[in-house]
């Protein structure tokens, strides 16, 4: 298969690469049988199914009984070797046993700063890369893809989808390019105003009978009538009309040229007439009428100019290569696992992602002079768990964004805005939302991410606690090699002759070092005693504040006490307290031994 090609992008990822490919040492097969709902998931190679039959103790077989691996009960002796089962259990996820391996969880941690309980590879994959080819790449993402496709059965979450061959790889620029010109001559069959903006020369003339085709590539039962295909004024589109509920029914000649009252399909003619609105239990009054939906004419357009505009800055040498970033789809669903089942029928699906999925398949086999590298195929996967109602919105904001899948730049099938149909959110149970939490918090990457964080703030911490004691330990050295240098000058001098001028210069420089150890212990002693009598003052200080405090509290009482003495005085004055005499000289010798104690207090 030749390079893919990468699409326009934004600076930052226009030289980034997709992600490199993990050949593990040891192939590694399925450890569990696996579930019949991965047929949605891609095929795996020969050898990688021999390899999963041989592990697994089941016969051997090719691709083309993937199926058989999940009914299979006929069972061999495992024929393994002690050396290729200890290797195998090197690389081997837990996964399909609901939990993957811890050291496969530390290798993929999710970006530390935005806590996404996720996994970094497959952030990269979805952003950055091709997710379909990684996945049959990397045994590992396959894994991660795998397990949170098995836990999607339980709670909401974000899906994707990609236009991609059993490889993992995009149509090439060249079909996809002739694809958009049919999707144009499949719209252009309306003869609506809106077609209007479609100029000869940018389509591909879709007759009746090509339309009736398309329209029935899924149709497994009720099939479109042929005489609708070739309607006029406004020819019946399957992927471009809808069906929605009315109070009273028209009359036939009521009807606009882009209704019809009756079921495109002569089988669904009671559905009809019965009214029976599917899910709403109140509408049963209700009339079931088809019609064309203009927007979708609208997106369509969009959709395939904007496709063709990124198509266009391809050179022409590369029109036989394939895109490395395929057409995506991403959405939010309660329920992931029906939802895709849903739009991998095109039923209720992404209109713009089923027609084109169609004329893939349809192209090749009713065009003799078309060439096709497929056949191609919606590859879905769930991404990301949700696990918290306001999650819902931002989730597929966010990786919508980061898949790069909206229609308006050619990247992608998302034609509505992510983030505003998210209603079943609030709808769903809180017992949901609580085990989805548990989850999240056992078993997803959350918990090993934030050990990985401690982990990594204790190892710094380590780190500087080590680099410290280092640093103690060379202050310690330099100390002892300065002191050992020392003691060799001292002995070094009094060896010398004092007589000689070298050693009457060392005698001096001996005498000097020998002062200056002198001083540095006096100063060591002067602080000493400085910092005793700078504490004595301060416990002086400390009890001089609280007499002065204490004075205070006297004075304070002693003013209010000779008040008190005052107004006894005059009351006696007055002469209506014969026994005032009494307390007063009972205050006065109180009074006056309270003067005693204060001249005392003073003297001390």
């Amino acid at each position: 298969m030749a390079p893919s090609i990468n699409k326009k992008r934004t600076i930052s990822q226009a030289n980034a690469p997709s992600l490199p490919i993990v050949r593990p040492a040891f192939p590694l097969p399925w450890i569990s049988q696996a579930p019949l709902h991965h047929r949605s998931l891609p095929l795996r190679s020969e050898e990688f199914l021999k390899l999963a039959k041989k592990f697994n103790g089941t016969d051997q077989a090719g691709p083309d009984d993937e199926e058989d691996m999940a009914t299979t009960t006929n069972r061999m002796p495992l024929i393994i070797t002690e050396e290729e089962e200890e290797e195998l259990a090197k690389h081997t996820p837990a996964g399909y046993e609901g939990t993957l391996a811890p050291a496969i969880d530390l290798v993929d941690m999710v970006l530390l700063q935005e806590r996404f309980k996720n996994y970094p590879r497959l952030l990269q994959s979805v952003a950055f890369g091709n997710l379909a080819f990684d996945r049959n790449n990397d045994a590992v993402l396959a894994a991660i893809l795998d397990k949170l496709w098995d836990q999607a059965a339980n709670q909401p979450g974000i899906y994707h989808q990609q236009l991609v061959n059993d490889d993992g790889y995009s149509p090439t620029v060249e079909e996809l390019y002739e694809i958009s010109k049919y999707m144009l001559g499949y719209v252009k069959g309306y003869n609506h105003e809106l077609c209007g903006e479609i100029k000869p020369g940018t389509f591909n003339a879709v007759d009746a009978q090509l339309a009736n085709t398309i329209d029935n590539f899924k149709a497994d039962k009720y099939k479109v009538q042929l005489k609708l295909s070739a309607r006029e004024p406004a020819s019946y589109r399957a992927y471009m009309w809808s069906d929605y509920y009315v109070e009273h029914a028209k009359k036939p000649g009521e009807y606009e040229a882009h209704e019809m009252y009756r079921a495109p399909q002569p089988q669904l003619a009671k559905l009809a007439t019965t009214g029976i609105a599917k899910g709403k239990a109140s509408s049963s009054k209700k009339l079931r009428v088809w019609r064309l939906v203009p927007d979708r004419i609208k997106r369509t357009i969009t959709f395939v100019n904007a496709l063709q505009k990124r198509l266009n800055e391809v050179l022409k040498a590369d029109w036989n290569k394939p895109l490395e970033f395929p057409l995506v789809d991403v959405g939010y669903s309660n329920e992931c696992i029906p939802r895709l089942r849903e739009q991998a029928s095109h039923h209720y699906s992404n209109y713009l992602m089923a027609l084109t999925e169609t004329l893939c398949a349809i192209l090749p086999t009713t065009l003799q002079e078309w060439s096709s590298n497929g056949p191609y195929h919606i590859e879905q996967a769930v991404i990301y768990l949700v696990y918290k109602p306001e999650q819902s919105e931002i989730s597929e904001i966010g990786w919508t964004k980061l898949a790069d899948g909206y229609i308006h730049n050619g990247g992608g099938f998302s034609h509505y805005p992510a983030g505003l149909s998210n209603a079943s959110a609030s709808k769903t149970s809180v017992l949901i939302w609580s085990a989805a939490m548990m989850y999240v918090v056992k078993e997803s990457a959350m918990k090993l991410n934030a050990q990985a964080e401690i982990d990594s703030e204790q190892a710094k911490t380590d780190a500087v606690t080590k680099q410290l004691e280092e640093l103690l330990l060379e202050e310690e050295a330099v100390d002892k090699e300065r002191d050992e240098a020392r003691t060799a000058l001292f002995t070094l001098c009094e060896k010398m002759s004092p007589e000689t001028e070298m050693g009457t210069q060392f005698a001096l420089a001996l005498e000097l070092t020998k002062e200056t150890d002198r001083t540095i212990e006096k100063i060591a002693v002067y602080e000493k005693e400085f910092f005793r009598e700078f504490e004595l003052r301060n416990a002086l200080e400390l009890k001089i504040e609280k007499f002065q405090s204490d004075a205070q509290e006297v004075s304070k009482y002693h003013h209010r006490f000779m008040r008190t003495m005052h107004d006894i005085r005059e009351f006696d004055k007055e002469g209506e307290g014969s026994g005032s005499k009494d307390l007063v000289d009972e205050i006065e010798v109180v009074e006056d031994e309270e003067v005693e104690a204060e001249e005392m207090d003073g003297v001390e």
